[in-house]
């Protein structure tokens, strides 16, 4: 049996399922409440109340792999899908499939129907997981993730806690990496002999292989920002001072 004509038609327009996207995000960032975001949706897009509560409940159920008995259309799943994956990365985006296939589950079974163009979407949201992902956008993926779970409350972090894998899964990444000198890197922890050039302090520890201090080399202008691999550019530093010019 083919979808209800009511699940293929776009009842919501292209342009209010953005501003949904926007809005739920902003929510689930505890940023806005949920109410004003609903009342925003309506009165500056022209959106029914009741759809612009849902569509916001909806996106906080895909980014936790929770079933959803609201439908939403299947351009908004398509929209959604890609923005997830985007902004969030692959982990989220798995979150929101399984999401939506528990939705269609409970829905065929409500109303003795198929849902083909959600399967469809699916099936191709799916592929993208099969792909390896860069090691940049997982870790920009990951910060975003803690970042919303520091704005979400203890107790849905205690709750998602409990039914959690306690063992991570494993994904493939790609990474492009600069082809480092080794030979600045020599001259370098010669040159701090022991000492981290920004502190001044002797390093916290002894490598365990080699009983060598351990400092680390770090590029004052970075590669990326097309920096030079040289002497010059390069300072030997302890964790601590590595990781405040990078995070401070």
């Amino acid at each position: 049996m083919q979808e209800q004509s009511r699940i293929i038609k776009m009842e919501i327009s292209k342009s209010q399922i953005e501003a949904t996207y926007v809005i739920a995000k902003l929510v689930y960032l505890g940023e806005l409440h949920k109410e004003q975001g609903a009342k925003q949706l309506s009165q500056q897009h022209g959106m029914n109340l009741g759809s612009a509560r849902d569509y916001i409940k909806t996106f906080r159920h895909m980014l936790e792999g929770l079933n959803f008995t609201r439908t939403i259309n299947a351009f908004a799943t398509d929209y959604y899908f890609t923005n997830i994956y985007n902004d969030y990365g692959p982990e989220s985006l798995a979150q929101a499939i399984s999401a939506v296939q528990k939705h269609i589950s409970y829905y065929e079974k409500l109303r003795s129907v198929t849902l083909n163009k959600l399967r469809e979407i699916i099936n191709r949201h799916s592929a993208l997981l099969e792909k390896p992902v860069t090691l940049e956008k997982y870790q920009k993926s990951f910060s975003e993730n803690v970042k919303n779970a520091l704005h979400d409350s203890a107790d849905a972090r205690q709750k998602r806690l409990k039914i959690a894998d306690k063992q991570p899964k494993k994904a493939a990444v790609l990474a492009m990496v600069f082809v480092r000198n080794p030979d600045v890197v020599a001259e370098v922890l010669q040159r701090a002999n022991g000492y981290c050039e920004r502190c001044q302090k002797p390093a916290p520890f002894l490598r365990r292989k080699d009983k060598t201090p351990y400092l680390e080399v770090h590029h004052t202008i970075q590669l990326a920002d097309y920096g030079e691999d040289t002497i010059d550019n390069a300072v030997a530093l302890c964790p601590n001072c590595h990781r405040e010019l990078h995070f401070g």
